[in-house]
This record gives structure tokens, sequence and C-alpha cells, in this order.
């Protein structure tokens, strides 16, 4: 009987199958919309990223008003302001699976941490503020990559799920 004995698939609670049905994880849409929820590492980074675009908020206001009169501070407020943008694009974008802008976030922690160095040389406590978060946000985006690559996936399974199920309602509905 040894032989004979099959293999327990997906559900062992579920009817019996014949030898000849080749397994199959079938996935429906729940199981696909618990995969783009974002794990504590990945909430985590979105925070310090939140963070950081709050902090460089913070300090473009302080750089504009202080330089109004100066075309060089102008332009260094403008690229506090710039950081603050892409802070919370990235944020948004590593909730949604891309991995890309969780590499542009990478390049955006040394920018951050050159711009709350400068805050800091002028005793601005932001700056110091600045510099955590974006080493913080070093360790936490590698630390979340695999999940926002997962993220990524099961949001792209999704809307091909989502397209298969709504060809099948097509095709089932009754023509008039």
């Amino acid at each position: 009987m040894r032989g004979s004995e099959r293999p327990i698939t997906l559900n062992p609670y579920a009817a019996p199958r014949g030898p000849e049905e080749p397994f199959r994880a079938a996935f429906d849409s729940v199981d696909l919309f618990v995969e783009t929820l974002p794990p504590p590492v990945l909430r985590a980074a979105i925070g310090v990223l939140i963070g950081i675009g709050f902090t460089m908020l913070v300090l473009f206001v302080r750089m504009t008003i202080v330089v109004a009169w100066n075309p060089t501070g102008v332009v260094l407020a403008a690229s506090h302001m710039v950081m603050a943008l892409v802070a919370f694009i990235v944020a948004w974008g590593v909730r949604e699976g891309r991995i890309w802008l969780a590499v542009v976030g990478f390049a955006l922690s040394p920018l951050v941490g050159v711009a709350s160095l400068f805050a800091l040389y002028t005793r601005s406590i932001a700056g110091l503020v600045g510099g955590t978060l974006a080493l913080a946000n070093v360790g936490l985006l590698v630390a979340s990559l695999a999940a926002v690559e997962t993220i990524g996936r099961a949001k792209a399974e999704l809307a091909r799920v989502a397209a298969r199920d709504a060809r099948v309602t097509e095709l089932r509905a009754p023509r008039a």
C-alpha cells in the first residue's frame, strides 16, 4: 500500500483528487491582498521616510526665512523642498511595491545627511534629527527590500487575477 499513497497537497481536508490531476497552488484575491500588506519593518521605513520629508520641509522653511534675498540660499532652500517631495514619493512608492523607488530612497539618504550636517553646523536641532533619520532610512530600506519586491509581485498578480475574473464574468454574462 505504500506506493499508492498520495502526498498531502495544499489542503489535507479537501475532496480527494485523482492521481492524474497536477498539483496547482490556487491563489484567490484574498491571499494576494494579504501579500500586499506591509510588514512592520516596511511600515517603520515608511515612517522614517515621512519623517525625513517633514524634517526637510522644516529646514526649507527655515532656509527660506533666513536667505530670502540670496540667490544661492534660495537654490539651497529649493533643494530641501525637492528632497522633502522625493522622500514623500519614495514613501508612497515602497508602500506600493516599486523597488526602483527604494533605490531612489538609498540615493536620498546621503543627500539628506549632507543637508542635515549643514543645518547642524548652523546650530539647528533639525540637523541632528535629519541625520539620524537618514541613517535609519538606509538600514530600514535594506531590511525591507524583500517585502517591497513581494508587494510589487503580489499587486501585479492581483491585477492579473482581477483581469482574468473580469473576462470570465464577461463571458458568462447572458447576451441580450
